[in-house]
């Protein structure tokens, strides 16, 4: 695969995120700052896990830690949906992404014990976001598959 033939892949993925209603800009920029940085890298195919982290690790001062893990949501997202059509895709396991803290043993909340801000309802938005989108593409790629194997049956 060429870099070309990715980015016309990577665009046919972000209409189809859109034709379905699911937020694309801050996809759109990570995965074009993806396919910038593989350029700039003399682009070889099939992209390794190796190269996603060295992307990932070139942006960690400038996007701190949740922006490196929305970069590796966003590319294993990417090439999981590019693995149901070009089967020799490489895709980062999800091991990569750290585990969240265990939650602490439930208490009873007491009066004024909610006082939860608005930034920490934005991140819980997000996070909501991206655990569903990576969801829906994961569906998306395994329906994919499915009628791809449909239709090999019913010609054989």
């Amino acid at each position: 695969m060429t870099l070309e033939q990715l980015r016309l892949h990577l665009e046919d993925y972000l209409k189809l995120r859109g034709s379905l209603g699911l937020q694309t800009p801050p996809v759109r920029y990570n995965l074009r700052g993806l396919t910038d940085y593989l350029e700039g890298k003399e682009f070889e195919w099939p992209i390794r896990t190796q190269t996603i982290l060295d992307w990932i690790d070139a942006a960690s001062a400038d996007c701190g830690l949740y922006g490196q893990k929305m970069r590796l949501v966003h590319a294993r997202c990417f090439l999981k949906h590019l693995q149901a059509s070009v089967p020799d895709t490489e895709c980062a396991r999800h091991e990569l992404i750290a585990e969240s803290p265990a939650t602490q043993t439930p208490t009873l909340l007491q009066r004024g014990d909610c006082q939860t801000s608005a930034s920490d309802f934005s991140a819980m938005e997000t996070r909501l976001i991206v655990a569903s989108d990576a969801v829906f593409d994961h569906r998306l790629a395994c329906q994919h598959r499915a009628s791809r194997w449909r239709r090999g049956r019913s010609h054989g």
